[in-house]
């Protein structure tokens, strides 16, 4: 199952408005050396600021970190409607 595409899919959650953060777009390259019409993903392990790998394949270097937090802002953390009806804004609904 791709869990990245079935979450992105997703339409009824149980809160008001939620937002996903395609992390994967912020850290990852395509494999270079794959002969696939669509290549696998790896992270990026460029030069700095682009080092992403941890040299696990799996873990995150700080600059991954700081990659992946400055691909949403802090408005997705907060719903579009709040319990009582007030909405991010701050006008009623």
């Amino acid at each position: 199952m791709n869990v990245n595409g079935w979450t992105s899919e997703q339409q009824d959650f149980t809160a008001p408005y939620v937002d996903t953060v395609d992390m994967e777009a912020a850290v990852a390259v395509p494999d270079a050396t794959s002969a696939l019409d669509s290549p696998p993903l790896l992270l990026g392990n460029g030069a700095a600021p682009a080092d992403f790998d941890a040299d696990d394949h799996v873990n995150l270097t700080r600059d991954g970190y700081v990659a992946a937090a400055d691909a949403f802002g802090p408005s997705v953390l907060v719903p579009d409607v709040l319990p009582g009806g007030w909405c991010r804004e701050g006008n009623s609904p």
